[in-house]
């Protein structure tokens, strides 16, 4: 079903899984996994349109809950070692600012590729 999404349902989809069944989904590390996979697959400017929308989704959720699917996130990438805050910090930073950022990651990247230093 998440492979079927466009980036600007994301949000949206995310909003309503986690209205129907939030407990069940925010303990399932199968979900967590289908959805980083999902994220990874989208463009950087798809994903920075989308994450107003993700936030929202994830803002509606109580305290509680945003913890364990924090923690959950944290294990699915091998951080359990991090507090669950590290996750629910307040970015000080625009979106705008992430994302030209990361432009210049991808530049960095692409310039090591071609040096022969990195490989995809």
């Amino acid at each position: 079903m998440l492979a079927q999404l466009s980036p600007a349902q994301s949000g949206e989809a995310l909003h309503g899984l986690l209205a129907l069944a939030r407990h069940q989904l925010a303990c399932q590390p199968a979900f967590i996994a289908g959805f980083s996979s999902h994220l990874n697959q989208l463009s950087d400017d798809d994903f920075i349109n989308a994450l107003p929308d993700l936030r929202a989704a994830m803002a509606w959720l109580p305290p509680r809950e945003r913890g364990t699917l924090a923690h959950q996130v944290l294990e699915h990438y091998q951080l359990a070692q991090l507090p669950v805050s590290a996750l629910q910090m307040p970015l000080h930073c625009p979106p705008q600012a992430i994302a030209h950022h990361q432009q210049l990651e991808q530049q960095a990247l692409a310039s090591l590729q071609n040096w022969g230093v990195f490989h995809v």
